[in-house]
């Protein structure tokens, strides 16, 4: 991805679309020029550079565009920026932040995977009947677990394709929206104009949803509306970030100041999902020319379902600590035959889908809940 004279960034934007990046990183240095990575299937990789008085001219554009100041920056901007790419205006998040040597600025890159049906996107079969049956629970909450760019976003949305089309009404709560479902309304998060998480989640407490996906609950107010929604009758999907199933429990704990068992009596389930890079099929992982010489070529997810029970609700009101209530999830995913992250992915190194190597950059040698 070589940088060119004189070129704009939505030039830079649309190569790196075309190679399936999903996020670039800019590194404007004070008055050295600039350097661009792009983010290939999770990993960064060095894309090109560009003199000072091509990467003053490219990053001044965008910012206009974008409603960011020209000058050096002060304190961490995050803004939308909305340039036409092939034709199409894209909505891609900026986030830029000052540093000691210059401005780092990321920019997340416009979905365009489409939209998956849920029996496609490479669940282990048993995950899959479980999630099913989590998608058909009339209320309460299905939190989706795992780091920045972990695939969340596409499972709730295959999730979302699932549910809409039935005799459900179906809205979502996003910043932005990333993609127009059939049959669903889709709100959009507009800080600028006030209509942030809180306030559209208080207007939806008066509204007569069944199912809402809300695209993160990023702060207090957010999570307590989700938390009263799902104990009111709604079915809500939602995010947190957070390394395990477990851990998202407590997270929410901390968020709303309600107990462990306020929490888990408003949770139906909690599903981790990590992104595995697939061996490249030409070469085997060997490297080639064409996966870059890097021997992987696309993602396939592994997941860990935590579905709350009868036992494990009795559990949390008993007081049981974390280990007691690890043990009564490992206990239900036994009898159901339902993987952890690990056994997911020995999965498909076993079926020569993705390596040891990739599911210990991604999963750690530990034990993983």
């Amino acid at each position: 991805m070589e940088g060119q004279p004189h070129e704009n960034l939505e030039a830079v934007v649309t190569r790196a679309t075309a190679l399936g990046a999903s996020d670039l990183l800019l590194f404007h240095y004070l008055g050295g020029g600039m350097t661009v990575r792009v983010k290939i299937d999770g990993v960064w990789r060095q894309a090109s550079e560009y003199g000072e008085a091509d990467a003053k001219r490219m990053l001044n554009r965008m910012k206009t565009a974008a409603g960011i100041a020209t000058g050096g920056l002060l304190t961490p901007v995050d803004k939308d920026w909305k340039p036409t790419i092939a034709g199409h205006e894209q909505v891609i998040r900026v986030a830029a932040h000052p540093a000691a040597n210059g401005e780092k600025i990321a920019l997340r890159l416009q979905w365009d995977g489409g939209t998956l049906p849920l029996d496609q996107l490479g669940m282990n079969p048993a995950n899959l009947y479980e999630y099913e049956q989590l998608l058909a629970e009339p209320n309460g909450l299905i939190a989706h677990i795992g780091p920045v760019g972990s695939g969340k976003t596409v499972l709730q949305y295959a999730g979302l394709g699932h549910i809409a089309g039935t005799e459900k009404s179906v809205s979502t709560i996003e910043d932005p929206p990333e993609r127009i479902l059939p049959g669903v309304a889709h709100m959009a998060i507009n800080i600028d104009a006030g209509a942030t998480f809180p306030v559209w989640m208080k207007s939806m407490l008066r509204g007569s949803d069944d199912v809402l996906l809300v695209g993160e609950m990023r702060d207090s107010e957010t999570a307590l509306s989700v938390l009263q929604l799902a104990k009111a009758g709604t079915l809500i999907l939602s995010t947190i970030h957070a390394n395990d199933n477990l851990t998202a429990i407590e997270r929410l704990v901390e968020f709303t100041g309600h107990s462990r068992s306020s929490v888990v009596e408003a949770t139906r389930g909690l599903v981790s999902q990590r992104l595995l890079r697939r061996l490249h099929k030409d070469c085997n992982g060997n490297g080639c020319e064409g996966c870059g010489q890097i021997g992987y070529a696309g993602r396939i997810p592994v997941h860990e379902i935590l579905t709350v029970n009868a036992q494990f609700e009795r559990a949390v009101t008993d007081g049981a600590n974390t280990y007691q209530l690890r043990e009564i999830a490992t206990e239900y995913r036994a009898a159901h035959n339902l993987p952890t992250l690990l056994q997911d992915a020995q999965r498909l190194v076993d079926e020569g889908i993705t390596d040891e190597k990739e599911t210990r950059r991604v999963l750690g040698r530990g034990r993983v809940e």
